[in-house]
């Protein structure tokens, strides 16, 4: 499976919101295709990114360091469509 934007964004959501209660309906999924899909993921980079904990979801020292890089990502990608945005204008 090749990563995609809208994968960082589905493992930023949980790992901020905490629960996959809460993840799922923010993110427009149920809750077992979001477990399904963080599955996937996880399988895609070869190791888990959250310890499960009663209903919390917790990262793991893999989970963190995906997270640190998936916001620099999302980041970077902002500034860029907003350079490009601001490009078409003139």
């Amino acid at each position: 499976m090749r990563l995609e934007m809208r994968h960082l964004v589905i493992v930023l959501t949980t790992a901020d919101l905490g629960t996959l209660r809460q993840a799922a309906p923010a993110l427009g999924m149920s809750q077992i295709a979001l477990k399904a899909q963080l599955r996937r993921i996880e399988q895609a980079l070869g190791g888990n990114l959250f310890r499960h904990d009663n209903n919390a979801m917790e990262l793991t020292d893999l989970g963190r360091t995906f997270v640190c890089g998936a916001r620099n990502v999302i980041t970077r990608f902002d500034a860029l469509r907003a350079r490009v945005a601001d490009s078409a204008k003139h």
